[in-house]
């Protein structure tokens, strides 16, 4: 009665992720899946109308079964003589995307790093790098190595740029070490900024553990490229590569950030089990507002803990929001009406070869996280306005590591 290619595999204690022949994830509970086992292992309806009433203590006929099936699969194109499939556009965060590596190519290139990922040896590196790199930056502070100059200027950005490639090139080998069939490298727009991306959509089909180490292994390649750089420091002393360093260091701790899409969102969502993190415990927060807290919990989470972790973080996410753009529109409200001439003006210089350490100012730092924050409200307000948002069984977005 399904159609080939039907996939599911358990999500988390209480609930699995079906995949579709199409890429679809759908997230569903035990009863679903104990029907959907039903369905593949018994070909005809009438063997299925048998064993489901076995299984679940039952009676239905035939046409009960069957008007069941239709109405909890119809249209997601998984049953074998189904006309009719509603149209499935993929969730998505990233705007023209640009292939750059296809799969195979992205998973050639990640191979010498799939030996870091094996579980027992992940944890103990993981950690050990990141007590190692708070050590450096106490010995070695960045304000004694920020002389950037023009002669040195093309040697940082040599050094800074691979760390890109390097911290996707991570996602994929995790893949490859779970064997879970992963995607492309690409090029992407988050928002209206650049940025790589790997498509590791399938690790929903993977238990958590894997889904963890697979969100954290872009900042785990990252730190070991960083700490092959500070090595080169300490046989060469060249400013530069410590300022590299840091570079890398402080985009890597970004990635942890869980108020974007970035590894440390994924690895939150992973962590308390919420697919479409943000949403939902936006919703959460919403409906506690509104005292209609169990219109939505079973539909997010039945279990207590989890549903307080979520609105903590919606409040928290809102919160640092308003903050955040309250604090900089007050203390630096010229430079966020100057920001795109000084951006202009930075990007000319930089192709000119003209720019040096004294062109920027701590302020760009702050103002750029302000445009980030607004842009994004504003891409989420207008989301909502032209579009209808799909029902929260769906674990909705690919899953492009940035």
């Amino acid at each position: 009665m399904l159609a080939d290619g039907i996939i599911f595999s358990k999500l988390d204690n209480d609930c699995w992720v079906l995949q579709t022949p199409q890429g679809r994830h759908i997230k569903i509970n035990d009863a679903t899946a104990d029907l959907l086992t039903v369905l593949q292992q018994e070909p005809t309806l009438a063997n299925a109308t048998k064993a489901f009433n076995k299984r679940f203590k039952l009676n239905f006929n035939e046409t009960t079964l069957l008007k069941l099936v239709e109405t909890k699969f119809g249209g997601l194109d998984i049953l074998s003589d189904e006309t009719y499939t509603k149209p499935y556009k993929k969730g998505q965060y990233l705007s023209l995307k640009i292939p750059l590596f296809n799969p195979r190519v992205s998973g050639f290139l990640a191979a010498p790093f799939v030996w870091i990922f094996y579980g027992i040896r992940f944890w103990p590196i993981f950690l050990t790098m990141i007590c190692g790199l708070l050590l450096i930056i106490f010995l070695f502070p960045l304000q004694y190595y920020l002389e950037l100059t023009i002669e040195n200027l093309f040697l940082f950005f040599i050094i800074v740029y691979p760390s890109v490639l390097i911290h996707e090139l991570g996602h994929i080998a995790a893949c490859r070490r779970f064997k879970v069939n992963h995607g492309e490298i690409g090029f992407g727009f988050y928002l209206l900024f650049p940025v790589l991306y790997a498509d590791v959509t399938n690790i929903w089909m993977v238990e958590k553990q894997k889904r963890l180490i697979v969100n954290l292994a872009g900042v785990m390649n990252e730190f070991l490229y960083a700490t092959i750089i500070f090595l080169f420091f300490l046989m060469t002393r060249l400013d530069v590569l410590m300022l590299a360093y840091y570079a890398i260091i402080i985009k890597a701790f970004f990635e942890l950030n869980p108020f974007l899409r970035l590894d440390g969102y994924w690895t939150l969502s992973d962590i308390t089990g919420t697919p479409n993190l943000l949403r939902k415990s936006n919703l959460l927060l919403k409906y506690a507002l509104m005292g209609k807290l169990r219109k939505v919990k079973n539909e997010i989470s039945n279990k207590k803990n989890v549903r307080f972790w979520l609105i903590l973080y919606a409040i928290l996410n809102n919160l640092i929001a308003i903050g955040y753009c309250y604090y900089i529109i007050i203390t630096h409200l010229q430079t966020i009406i100057a920001f795109p001439g000084i951006l202009v003006e930075l990007v000319a210089k930089c192709i000119n070869l003209e720019l040096n350490s004294s062109d920027f100012r701590p302020e760009y730092g702050l103002v750029f996280f302000f445009y980030i924050i607004v842009i994004k409200k504003l891409f989420t307000i207008l989301k909502n306005i032209l579009e209808n948002r799909g029902s929260d069984t769906k674990l909705g977005v690919v899953r492009m590591h940035v």
